[in-house]
């Protein structure tokens, strides 16, 4: 008896082991947990880094994912709840006189407003304090980052058209379903613009 009891011990460790181990892998590849660790977020920004330059190209669902994966947050929109334009994106920014807010994404690391404006040159954004305070990471057409030159703070410009940026903001694609909205956005351009501490 007490030797069928010991097998028995033994075979429930091993599916202890077994599971907490499952357990453990689950955790370290989920990537909602991995903005825990610093050195995920660093690898973050190395990646979309590299994938801008070699693809020179940064799409919507590509900084949709970075900065939500960076650093998880919330999202408040503008129809829902008027905001003011953040202190840190207004001195850092220069907006466009037509721009109109439609979201904010806000989390520990990462502050990002997105909008419509007739404006599609984004050089024109990028404020005198960043160009004097930080070097250019990435400088095509549509796409703007720049990093500090402590390398603590990073700036990213993107400029989209409205189809394209449906495609990874669901909000803004069910929004697009209502005529009026999308009439009042007709020739628009989707600006995101965004500072990520890093």
């Amino acid at each position: 008896m007490k030797k069928a009891n010991t097998r028995h011990l033994t075979q429930n460790r091993w599916f202890i082991i077994a599971a907490c181990v499952v357990i453990v892998l689950a955790l370290i590849r989920q990537p909602s947990l991995k903005t825990l660790w610093p050195v995920f977020g660093w690898y973050q920004w190395q990646q979309l880094k590299s994938s801008v330059q070699a693809d020179q190209k940064l799409t919507a669902q590509q900084l949709w994912q970075f900065r939500e994966f960076y650093s998880r947050g919330k999202i408040s929109l503008f129809s829902n709840q008027k905001f003011d334009i953040p202190n840190q994106i207004s001195t850092n920014f220069s907006l466009p006189t037509d721009f109109q807010p439609y979201l904010i994404f806000e989390s520990k690391k990462t502050l990002s407003l997105e909008g419509f404006s007739s404006t599609a040159e984004i050089n024109s954004l990028i404020n005198q304090k960043i160009s004097a305070d930080s070097s250019v990471v990435s400088s095509l057409p549509t796409t703007q980052i720049w990093q500090s030159k402590n390398d603590n703070v990073a700036y990213i410009v993107v400029s989209y058209s409205i189809p394209e940026a449906a495609q990874a903001n669901g909000y803004l694609y069910f929004d697009l379903r209502a005529e009026n909205f999308a009439q009042s956005v007709q020739g628009k351009q989707w600006l995101i613009l965004t500072i990520v501490k890093l």
